[in-house]
């Protein structure tokens, strides 16, 4: 999380904003690197004005000019699992803060797969059943716990909830204390109360890592400048460590293969890679990249298909077959090149694990398997 609100802050600093944190988009390489991906609902804020101000935001003192921007942004960006109520509810006024609500997301979501609990914590499937969940943990919003709220366009939907209190703390009662405090300062309904990327890098739950301007003297500005802590498991450094003896558990991917839920695959992949990673658990000898590449193939998410590959520790594309020939079926995907898919999915000799995704996958796209 550390390296996540640091890209942020950078991405920030640079007058952008991501709009579609989620754990699909957070990529980790071999030495345990943090890369965000996927820019395509990314805005840059100062367009074509390099002197726009944004390191107040949010906040009171904005640049007219910013505020300018702020007010004519379109609501429908994010995913849904992950996007904030401002957004759900209809406002074209925001800033950086939609994106740590996302971050929120991701880490109440690695936090609770460390307790056991189900994946995303927002899992709705419509912009009503995902206001209506999020009012279940967050409270409803009224005029004391987010001033304005009834003005935006939306906020009838709010008319057939039921009112519902804040329950971050008993929900996640079982989380580390000082990652609650965290995890409650970026869950708020209120945008303009939510913690920054900033002054969480600075909240107390990253005590004993570098600050901001520390890293910025020692790598000149790099914001992905990883502390001691997140550099202590680079799986080159590990050898017979016990971090290395650590289980990984892929029962959540085995369970999905069985009932078939293909389309949650990648999900389930993406959740888990990013948790072994933050524990420090050496993964890439065992992963199974072939069953996550064809679970990103699956929905049609070819970006994060091409991402998941150019991860792969080419020891592994070299020892394991099936990842490149999941990969083979993502080229031709990616290139719109449809007549070859036929050829890539019969030209290898699947596995158990995944011939009955491949089978599905056939189906659904309409190839023959």
């Amino acid at each position: 999380m550390n390296q996540l609100f640091k890209a942020l802050h950078h991405l920030y600093s640079k007058k952008i904003l991501h709009r579609d944190i989620k754990d699909a988009n957070i990529l980790v390489d071999s030495a345990l690197n943090l890369k965000l991906g996927d820019f395509g609902s990314s805005r840059d804020l100062s367009e074509g004005h390099s002197d726009v101000d944004v390191s107040t935001f949010p906040g009171e003192e904005i640049d007219p000019r910013l505020s300018s921007i702020l007010k004519n942004l379109t609501d429908e960006v994010t995913t849904l699992a992950y996007r904030p109520p401002e957004l759900i509810l209809g406002s074209f006024e925001y800033g950086p803060e939609v994106d740590m609500w996302s971050a929120a997301c991701v880490f109440a979501g690695l936090l609770s797969n460390t307790h056991g609990l189900r994946n995303p914590i927002f899992p709705g499937e419509e912009k009503e059943d995902q206001l209506k969940l999020i009012c279940e943990l967050c409270g409803t919003p009224d005029e004391t716990n987010w001033p304005g709220a009834k003005d935006i366009d939306f906020y009838q939907r709010l008319g057939s909830l039921k009112a519902c209190n804040r329950r971050v703390r008993e929900v996640f009662r079982k989380f580390d204390t000082e990652a609650l405090d965290l995890l409650d300062k970026m869950l708020v309904l209120n945008p303009t109360k939510r913690i920054s990327a900033e002054d969480a890098l600075r909240d107390i739950y990253f005590r004993g890592l570098p600050s901001i301007e520390s890293s910025k003297r020692k790598r000149e500005g790099d914001p992905l400048e990883k502390s001691p802590r997140e550099k202590r498991s680079s799986p080159s450094q590990i050898s017979n460590s016990s971090i290395t003896k650590q289980a990984m558990d892929l029962s959540p991917v085995t369970e999905a293969l069985a009932v078939k839920s293909f389309d949650k695959i990648a999900d389930i992949c993406d959740n888990l890679m990013l948790q072994v990673s933050s524990e420090g658990i050496s993964f890439h000898d065992d992963w199974p990249y072939a069953i996550h590449l064809l679970g990103h193939l699956y929905v049609d998410d070819c970006d994060s298909a091409r991402s998941l590959w150019e991860e792969i520790p080419s020891s592994v594309k070299e020892s394991k077959p099936e990842v490149v020939a999941a990969w083979a079926i993502g080229q031709k995907l990616c290139t719109r090149d449809y007549a070859d898919v036929y050829e890539a999915i019969r030209g290898y000799d699947w596995s158990q694990e995944t011939k009955d995704m491949v089978a599905a996958f056939s189906e659904k796209g309409g190839f023959s398997f």
